[in-house]
């Protein structure tokens, strides 16, 4: 559901984050073929698939905070991701 709600406003590209634990990249699922967003910068490594993601069977990224890596497209190194927070 929460998918479908971002998708029927027409994202030129949607990151969910919840790749398998392992990968290093997180893929956009817009259908749009956004570049891929990879993980960056120094410290601590982003943990995909380590998390709970909003929707019940979907993992999430976790992040060390601003002493760790942060995601990138890999070409202008600034991405804006809208993140849901909840209990």
């Amino acid at each position: 559901m929460l998918e479908e709600e971002v998708l029927s406003h027409s994202p030129s590209a949607y990151y969910t984050l919840s790749e398998p634990e392992g990968s290093t990249s997180a893929g956009d699922t817009s259908g749009n073929q956004a570049r891929p967003l990879v993980a960056s910068g120094t410290g601590t490594p982003v943990q995909f698939g380590a998390g709970t993601g909003p929707v019940d069977g979907m993992t999430a990224a976790v992040f060390a905070g601003p002493s760790g890596q942060f995601l990138a497209d890999g070409v202008t190194g600034n991405v804006t991701i809208p993140t849901t927070f909840g209990p």
